[in-house]
């Protein structure tokens, strides 16, 4: 099972949270570097609902970095060093 393509994942993931389209092009390109990590340090990538579970959070009113943390790193690992670099990837598509 393969994940849409990057521009069709990011309509799907502002259709159903409301959030705008630029933040969720960034969010899915987050995923996608994330989900390069299956396999390796990760048993699971990034789902398209946990992208729209964290685009929800943020259309809400939630801090981008809390809800990519609740939503995205905190449910793919439960290893202090493996969520480090999770949040290392974040910075550096976040800044």
């Amino acid at each position: 099972f393969d994940f849409p393509p990057a521009e069709t994942e990011t309509l799907v993931v502002a259709s159903e949270s409301g959030l705008d389209r630029d933040a969720c092009g960034q969010l899915v390109r987050l995923a996608a570097k994330l989900r390069a990590l299956k396999g390796q340090d990760l048993e699971e990538g990034v789902s398209t609902r946990l992208l729209v579970y964290c685009a929800t959070l943020i259309a809400d009113g939630m801090k981008t970095e809390r809800a990519i943390e609740a939503a995205l790193i905190e449910p793919l690992s439960d290893d202090a060093d493996i969520k480090a670099g999770l949040r290392d990837i974040v910075q550096a598509i976040y800044g």
